[in-house]
C-alpha cells in the first residue's frame, strides 16, 4: 500500500512542478499558445499508463502520470486566465460557478461510464481507450482561434 501511495504521488509532483514554471513558460511562449501546447505535448504521455506492469514497468506509470498532470495543471492555469481575461468583472462569479458545474458536474457520470467500459473492455482496455481519447483532446484547441494567438489580448487574425 505504501508503494502504491508513493507511485500515485507522482501526479501531484507533476502538478506542483508545472505550477512553478507555468508563468515563465507563458512569458516565453505566450499564454494563448501555451494553452493548447501544454496538452498537445503532455497528453500522449498518458499512453504509458496502460503499459504499466510489475518491476521496471512501474516507471512508465510514474513518467506518464507526472508529465500528464503537469500538462493538465499548465492548461488549467492558462484557461482560467483566459476566462478571467475575457469575462466582464461583474460576471466572474457566475462564469466560475457555471464552469465548475459543467466540469465537476459530469464527474459522477464519467465515473459510471469509465466503470462500465472497464467491465466490458477490462481495466487495461479501458485505459487504452481513455488515454487515447485524452491524447486527441488538443485537436479541438488546434482548430480554435487560440492556435493563431500568442497572448489572450491579441487578435486571432494577427497573432
Amino acid at each position: 500500500p505504501a508503494a502504491v501511495g508513493w507511485v500515485l504521488t507522482t501526479a501531484g509532483v507533476g502538478s506542483m512542478l508545472a505550477a512553478l514554471v507555468t508563468e515563465r513558460l507563458s512569458r516565453a511562449l505566450g499564454e494563448a499558445r501555451l494553452t493548447w501546447l501544454s496538452l498537445l505535448v503532455t497528453m500522449p504521455f498518458g499512453l504509458l499508463l496502460p503499459l504499466t506492469g510489475h518491476g521496471w514497468r512501474i516507471a512508465l506509470f510514474v513518467v506518464g502520470a507526472l508529465i500528464q498532470s503537469a500538462g493538465v495543471t499548465t492548461y488549467n492555469i492558462c484557461q482560467v486566465t483566459y476566462r478571467q481575461t475575457v469575462c466582464p468583472p461583474h460576471l466572474l462569479g457566475r462564469m466560475t460557478a457555471t464552469m465548475r458545474f459543467l466540469v465537476w458536474g459530469v464527474l459522477p457520470l464519467s465515473g459510471l461510464l469509465a466503470g462500465g467500459l472497464g467491465q466490458v473492455a477490462g481495466v487495461r482496455g479501458a485505459l487504452w481507450f481513455l488515454t487515447a481519447a485524452l491524447s486527441a483532446t488538443p485537436l479541438v484547441l488546434l482548430c480554435s482561434p487560440l492556435r493563431r494567438m500568442r497572448a489572450f489580448d491579441t487578435d486571432p487574425a494577427t497573432g
